[in-house]
């Protein structure tokens, strides 16, 4: 007997071809489940009326409608629906297209021993749990992971001088392990946990939390595996082991802006050194004729200099030139002039400036009081302590080790051994030692060839419990991700956790938004070993046709394919259009995934652009599936059936649950006048921007819904609010936010209320004690610290923006045992407050940790 039909199976879809137009007439009964409608208005006899007319439909088929494509998940379903219609599986031509395992790529972590943290086991293994028989898929809506965070109050290098962690925000600039700067990528605040002081061999320290991430060189181990990133606790468990020597890299030259002096810096790092900076005229003390040479070129036109003895020089202004001496003048200034040797300091202009500039004012200083030893180790001693600090840290942020040591000395005077003043002796460590020196004598006992030089680190010497604190962790777009923090201490940034594709080995296509490219760019570079064309972006129909090419001429050495989804989009619709001929593309979709031939697909934000996705589905043909997504909910109860089509509950991640901590109180009340209060937009639909609208225009309704916004921000916030605790009021219009934000301040004039809408201020949300906004302008984006209360007087039907706005609230730090509250105002007069109170019930079911409804006894 003769096939009714033939059916084409691939990993995520199926089409059905060859069919005749009976059997085409239940094709298009099938389809009409996938078919979205939409309201659209229409003018019917002069009078304007609303209809439901197809929007989208969730399935594919050719102009000619000669081939039509339904979802794998729905195969079932539809051979029941054509049996029940006579046509039993048996009449069907059944063609098994199914993918080939994919090709090898072998790939590898930056770090050999990288591994998921703890939160993120179970989910790896998920993901890693595999049918090595047939297609996997698997849909991941956990929750964004843990950063690796520093201490609040650690100061941060940046290219103009430092910060503190805590003060840090997207955007800003920090410096990088090799001096250059780096953008902030992301700025991630954790809550309270245990901080440990972190010690190092010449003194530095730097509080983190268990969690940070380092980059280490373990000695106890093979060469190829020595270089590793850890985090704090596993660098704590390796320098509990014998010979326990665990080195951290140190930052190469940090590069500052130029700065302008009256003194070059050169200079005043040999006046700093041996310079007599307490009487009336400026004088240099210093034996070497060398020294003396070389210094007196950067004096300025106007001065010179006079010989006072075989070793001292006076430095003087030119005769016959009026003014005082601008040395002098400037050494007053700074605050050097009057100052003995221990009380002797480096001024704050000097200490940052470019790199040559830093090292000039450490080369003054060494050449005067510096020490080069026969074995070639380098020292300053002073009698200053300030100094001495200083001195450590400019060594430091020239890629050197300075660690200081305080002796007391010793001198006879008349035959009597006597204690001198306390010196103090920074030993420095640096990779070419003699650029710290001008002078050739001791330059020439440098030795810039040690065994150690090149490869010099700086070594972990203890790790201990300090306390427990909130801390931060941040994301930085250099390749290393290495930072700057105190002491010059270069730690480990968060990165991306494309922990699955590694593991798998196969070529890579990862499908997603234009938007997020970089963002997967920059997640690759942080996190997989990769070569020049290991990567390889595709947007365009050309660029497809060129990356379909050379997998056709087996040239595509790529291992990780992006792809745009609009690229797929118009790549599908002219296979649709064209009945297959293809006329601006080389190759049909289900070619595409023939040639290229990926082990591995990833969709990135698998509930954008669901149609798009959906669609894509049903030509994709690839052995193993992973999409990463928010939460799957939408408001459309249709688009959540498509949901479950496309990723059914037995693909999702069980494990992902929400941290409940929010108590939801629907706040109901009556309404006296239904009348004076208008709440309906286009089509009859309701609108809460015509109904703040018609509140406004009345002012004694006006007077009474502004009371009763200040009543219920009396009960629920005032009368629990704890000095740094927070509000944010949620209202449909900018009109009504400011009435309520003044109404709110001349009731509580001590506290800082505001207006935030789109033309304000973002610093707004963060400093007032509370802000009142829309949805549109502090919906989402915003993370206001210590935020306790959400008072939405806006009726949402949407799921989304419920979600939303309950999302602002977070655990409060400071107040580790309040419950954060989120009251949203449901009218009981009108039904459409009634239908989204019940909808937000079910929404926040699994979100909140308690729900309850209390009756106002207010009626507008």
């Amino acid at each position: 007997m003769r096939s009714t039909a033939t059916i084409t199976i691939r990993s995520h879809g199926f089409s059905v071809t060859d069919y005749n137009g009976e059997f085409y007439r239940h094709l298009t009964d099938y389809c009409r489940k996938f078919v979205k409608t939409k309201m659209m208005s229409s003018v019917a006899g002069g009078r304007r009326v609303m209809k439901q007319v197809p929007d989208r439909v969730f399935a594919s088929a050719t102009n000619n409608r000669r081939e039509l494509r339904f979802h794998i998940n729905v195969l079932k379903e539809f051979y029941s629906f054509m049996q029940q219609r006579g046509y039993n599986t048996s009449r069907f031509k059944t063609i098994k297209d199914m993918p080939e395992q994919g090709h090898d790529k072998p790939m590898e972590f930056k770090s050999p021993d990288v591994q998921p943290r703890p939160h993120q086991v179970d989910y790896v293994a998920y993901q890693l749990d595999r049918n090595k028989d047939g297609v996997t898929t698997k849909i991941n809506t956990l929750q964004t992971g843990k950063g690796k965070s520093t201490s609040l109050d650690t100061p941060i290098k940046t290219p103009t001088g430092w910060t503190l962690m805590g003060d840090i925000k997207l955007g800003d600039e920090v410096v990088a392990w090799d001096g250059s700067s780096t953008k902030v990528t992301g700025v991630y605040p954790q809550p309270v946990k245990q901080l440990y002081n972190v010690k190092f061999a010449d003194g530095r320290e730097v509080e983190v939390c268990g969690e940070h991430l380092w980059e280490v060189y373990y000695v106890n181990t093979v060469k190829h595996k020595r270089w590793r990133v850890v985090d704090t606790l596993e660098v704590l468990r390796l320098i509990s082991m014998p010979n326990p020597r665990v080195y951290i890299r140190l930052p190469e030259n940090i590069e500052e802006p130029v700065v302008d002096h009256v003194i070059p810096p050169y200079a005043l790092g040999a006046l700093i050194g041996d310079g007599g900076l307490t009487g009336t005229n400026l004088t240099l003390t210093k034996s070497d004729e060398d020294f003396v040479t070389n210094f007196v070129n950067y004096l300025p036109a106007t001065m010179t200099f006079s010989r006072c003895d075989d070793i001292t020089i006076s430095l003087i202004k030119k005769p016959n030139l009026k003014g005082p001496n601008p040395w002098l003048e400037e050494l007053r200034r700074l605050g050097l002039h009057g100052k003995y040797s221990y009380e002797k300091f480096i001024p704050d202009e000097y200490m940052t400036g470019s790199r040559n500039q830093r090292l000039a004012i450490v080369q003054g200083l060494l050449d005067t009081d510096g020490t080069v030893q026969k074995s070639g180790s380098v020292s300053f001693s002073t009698s200053s302590p300030k100094l001495a600090e200083q001195v450590q840290y400019l060594i430091r942020s020239l890629g050197g080790i300075a660690a200081i040591n305080t002796r007391i000395p010793t001198y006879t005077y008349k035959g009597e051994k006597l204690k001198g003043r306390r010196t103090y002796d920074v030993d420095i460590r640096h990779k070419k030692p003699s650029e710290l020196f001008t002078m050739e004598r001791k330059r020439a006992r440098c030795n810039d060839n040690g065994q150690y030089n090149e490869k010099l680190k700086l070594r972990v010497t203890s790790i201990t419990p300090t306390k427990e604190a909130e801390s931060q962790c941040i994301s930085v777009d250099h390749p290393d991700k290495l930072f700057v923090c105190k002491d010059f201490i270069v730690t480990h940034n968060t990165f991306c956790a494309i922990y699955n594709m590694v593991k798998l080995e196969k070529l890579t296509v990862v499908v997603l938004m234009p938007k997020y490219i970089l963002t997967w760019l920059t997640g690759l570079d942080d996190f997989v070993k990769l070569n020049p064309g290991d990567v390889m972006v595709v947007q365009g129909s050309a660029e497809l046709n060129g990356c379909m090419k050379l997998a056709e001429e087996n040239k595509l050495d790529a291992k990780i394919v992006i792809v745009s989804l609009p690229t797929l989009q118009y790549f599908m619709s002219e296979y649709e259009d064209t009945n297959g001929k293809m006329k601006g593309y080389t190759h049909t979709p289900d070619e595409f995934w023939k040639l290229l031939n990926p082990g591995f697909l990833i969709v990135d934000e698998g509930h954008e652009s669901i149609h798009a996705l959906f669609k894509l589905d049903l030509y994709t043909n690839v052995m193993n599936k992973l999409v990463l997504s928010a939460t799957l909910e939408a408001d459309d109860e249709f688009i959540n059936d498509i949901y479950y089509v496309i990723y059914p509950n037995s693909m999702r991640f069980k494990n992902g649950e929400y941290d409940k901590y929010i108590e939801s109180i629907a706040l109901m009340y009556g309404l006296q006048n239904p009348n004076l209060v208008k709440f309906k937009g286009f089509g009859g639909a309701y609108s809460h921007v015509k109904f703040e609208q018609s509140i406004i225009k009345n002012k004694k309704l006006l007077w009474s819904w502004l009371e009763f916004n200040r009543t219920v921000f009396e009960h629920l916030f005032i009368r629990k609010k704890e000095d740094g605790m927070r509000c944010l009021i949620y209202c449909a219009t900018v009109e009504m936010c400011l009435l309520v934000a003044s109404h709110l301040t001349e009731a509580y004039p001590e506290l800082d209320i505001r207006k935030f809408t789109q033309e304000d201020p973002k610093e707004t949300l963060y400093e007032a004690d509370c802000s009142v906004s829309t949805l549109k302008s502090a919906g989402t984006g915003v993370d206001i610290a210590e935020l306790f209360c959400v008072i939405c007087t806006v009726a949402i039907g949407s799921k989304q923006q419920s979600n939303q706005s309950l999302g602002r609230l977070r655990r409060l730090k400071s107040f580790p045992d309040a419950v954060p509250r989120y009251c949203y105002l449901t009218c009981t007069g009108i039904k459409q407050h009634m239908d989204y109170h019940r909808r937000k019930v079910a929404t926040f079911a699994n979100k909140t940790l308690s729900q309850k409804e209390v009756n106002s006894g207010f009626s507008l």
